[in-house]
């Protein structure tokens, strides 16, 4: 360590340590959301189907253009048209539409009736209601099995534990009654050929074997690590997905798990994939954050998850990950926080997630529910742990990449759309980190392009003529390594080269409120990708994947994943330049703010790769004086205007 420099050396005490007081401060922070009819801010224009009620279940119909929605509080099945995304027909169902099923024709879908003790029966082909089926106990969930299986949760009694009241019933739909019961009662789901069926209770997976009609066989179970909330069986039958939840949990918040609000008792932290062969555990999909609903088509699978556990006024997200690797792909923006419903569109390459809308200002008690509808990108292929987009997609889907012509080659860049958003922590980190306060709301009024990656040493020699970091200790000599040892005065000499180059006053640095708006990329976690410090190594060169595994220099550029606006590296490798005086944040709202007009030193933002996790933040604030170099410290550059 003897060539750190001493305003570096602090920041290597910056560990896990402080990560007690961040995990409880969170992120549960007020998110505006708004859609039709809602009161709130919607920047990105996000499109909302309105619901206004709790949903229980969404249901994307393969056959036909539509998707179908149950409204639990006015029973109500909605009919939502596939192109125009609007509630095209409304069928009064009976009391508490609690699941959906459709028979392995399409033609027919099932409605278990929570609250009147009957399946309600839709033919789809006429656009009707057709004989229910009535039952002699209270239904929660209902999935197909072939021709004529019906498979429905018996609950008699939501007050006492399912495991003595509950038992999975097999309903014969040609003789119309029911033939075999099941004692495990729990979540229902079966795969595309219904050769399988899955009962998941407490905390173990149940499989079935349904290719002998005249009986259903017994295979195996496999226990989870805790009592599973939501249970998907891929389209193709070969993997089974679980959301296991916290040790608050208990059997009946299980059973009535988006039936009744049982959310705020329950600490979701995990999904387990399986393969339905032998049931063996092939992996986790790490969220960092609560996941709330899982489905996935033939690619990828699709989590929703919240970045806190209970709170109804929260974020909420949608990752995306490689069924072959695992691996994550991108995430979306969710206008509020994600219940259990979700399902993809494989026809019309759409994704319908269930979120909670508390700005809701419609005169009702209750969740307020509306359906969020996200077109989905196209992704190329995921090798390891690096992600190859597809010809023309972006790293992120809302977010255009541009290259604009340097000396020497091009410089690739990201546009960035105009918004507003809550910039520094929360006041508990606050507590911690006194600098990164107060929290102040700040509007971008105008969009920008940002450097996709820090400047390199490649560039700068090629625009400036000179290799400012050579022979110094603490620097890799590598063209794709960022440009270090330059002063905030280097970087401003930097950019008069690339105007003079460009004959127009285009480039500068960005504000230390567009970086952090930029890095956040519409995020309110401690991070752009959520709150686990765990996931860090795959955004971030930080003290873990250098430092202590013997590499004490700043990595290539763009190696790790970009943030959901497609720029690497703002978490990490080096501090990078901006434009302000170090300063207390104002408490007011601003517009576009500058800084200070004066001060001691120059604010430097993202992070560097010999500090910890903590120093990685969205929010983590540094500086130093403007004329002085150092090992650790690079600049992005800023382009005006489209």
């Amino acid at each position: 360590m003897g060539t750190v420099p001493n305003y570096l050396r602090a920041l290597l005490r910056i560990g896990l340590s402080g990560w007690v007081l961040l995990a409880m401060a969170g992120c549960g922070t007020d998110l505006p959301t708004s859609g039709q009819q809602v009161w709130g801010r919607n920047e990105a224009e996000l499109e909302l189907i309105t619901i206004g009620s709790p949903i229980s279940e969404i249901v994307a119909d393969p056959k036909r253009p539509y998707v179908y929605a149950t409204d639990f509080d006015r029973s109500v099945l909605y009919v939502i048209g596939r192109d125009s995304h609007q509630i095209e027909r409304r069928l009064a169902l009976g009391s508490r539409p609690s699941d959906l099923a459709l028979d392995a024709s399409g033609n027919r879908l099932y409605v278990a009736l929570l609250g009147a003790a009957e399946v309600a029966v839709v033919d789809l082909d006429a656009g009707e209601q057709v004989d229910r089926i009535p039952l002699e106990f209270t239904p929660a969930y209902v999935v197909t099995g072939p021709d004529p299986s019906l498979f429905v949760s018996s609950t008699l009694d939501l007050a006492d534990s399912f495991n003595d009241d509950g038992e999975t019933r097999r309903f014969d739909l040609d003789r119309r009654v029911f033939d075999k019961v099941i004692p495990p009662v729990g979540l229902l789901e079966a795969d595309g050929d219904r050769s399988h069926f899955y009962i998941a209770t407490r905390d173990r997976i149940f499989q079935y074997d349904l290719t002998d009609l005249a009986k259903v066989r017994y295979l195996q179970q496999r226990e989870t690590r805790g009592p599973i909330v939501d249970l998907h069986v891929s389209r193709d039958g070969q993997r089974v997905y679980t959301i296991s939840a916290g040790e608050l949990v208990t059997p009946e918040e299980v059973i009535t798990h988006g039936l009744v609000d049982s959310r705020a008792n329950v600490r979701i932290d995990m999904v387990e994939v399986f393969s339905v062969d032998g049931l063996i555990k092939i992996g986790e999909l790490p969220t960092g954050a609560f996941p709330r609903a899982v489905t996935s088509d033939d690619r990828f699978i699709y989590v929703a998850a919240s970045d806190a556990a209970g709170a109804s006024h929260t974020a909420g997200f949608v990752m995306v990950f490689d069924v072959a690797t695992l691996k994550r792909v991108t995430t979306y923006r969710l206008l509020g926080q994600p219940t259990h419903c979700i399902d993809v569109d494989t026809q019309a390459g759409v994704l319908y997630v269930a979120v909670d809308n508390p700005y809701d200002i419609r005169e009702r008690f209750g969740d307020r529910q509306d359906v969020q509808v996200i077109p989905l990108q196209e992704f190329g292929s995921v090798d390891g742990d690096n992600v190859e987009p597809a010809p023309g997609a972006g790293a992120a889907a809302r977010v255009k990449s541009a290259s604009f012509p340097m000396p020497g080659g091009e410089l690739e860049m990201i546009w960035i759309e105009p918004g507003s958003f809550m910039m520094g922590a929360s006041e508990m980190m606050q507590e911690m980190m006194p600098f990164e306060g107060p929290r102040h709301e700040v509007t971008i009024s105008r969009g920008f392009h940002l450097g996709t990656y820090e400047i390199t040493q490649r560039q700068w020699e090629d625009v400036m003529g000179t290799k400012p970091w050579l022979g110094l200790p603490g620097v890799v000599d590598h063209p794709d390594h960022p440009a270090v040892f330059i002063s905030w005065d280097d970087s401003q000499d930097l950019i008069a080269a690339m105007n003079d180059f460009e004959g127009l006053p285009l480039y500068r640095m960005p504000t230390e409120a567009e970086w952090e708006y930029a890095c956040r990329a519409r995020t309110t976690t401690s991070y752009s990708y959520g709150n686990n410090p765990e996931l860090l190594g795959d955004y971030a060169w930080y003290r873990t994947n250098t430092w202590d595994s013997g590499k004490h220099f700043a990595q290539p550029v763009g190696v790790l994943l970009p943030n959901p606006w497609g720029l690497y590296d703002m978490h990490g490798n080096v501090w990078e330049w901006v434009h302000d005086w170090s300063g207390r944040y104002p408490e007011e709202p601003q517009i576009d703010p500058t800084g200070p007009e004066t001060g001691r030193f120059r604010s430097t933002r993202s992070g560097i790769f010999m500090a910890g996790a903590m120093g990685q933040r969205s929010s983590f604030r540094y500086g130093g004086a403007q004329d002085f170099p150092d090992g650790g410290v690079g600049v992005r550059l800023l382009r005006q205007g489209r």
